[in-house]
């Protein structure tokens, strides 16, 4: 069965602690687990051009092609 992946945006937290919010069409999808809060906020903080999705529940991130 194949089903359409759509791209996600990741939500930072800013600085007080929180859920990192991961949103489709301004709607929540998912939450980030805190034990993976690090590698997320390091991903958003970057600066680099990333696309993410949601894949059989799991966040993939790739690099946006230049």
């Amino acid at each position: 069965m194949c089903r359409r992946v759509r791209p996600v945006a990741l939500v930072h937290p800013g600085k007080k602690p929180t859920t990192i919010k991961v949103s489709r069409d301004g709607n929540q999808t998912a939450v980030i687990p805190a034990a993976r809060h690090h590698a997320v906020l390091t991903m958003i903080d970057s600066g680099l051009e990333l696309d993410h999705r949601l894949q059989d529940g799991r966040l993939v991130t790739t690099r946006r092609p230049s």
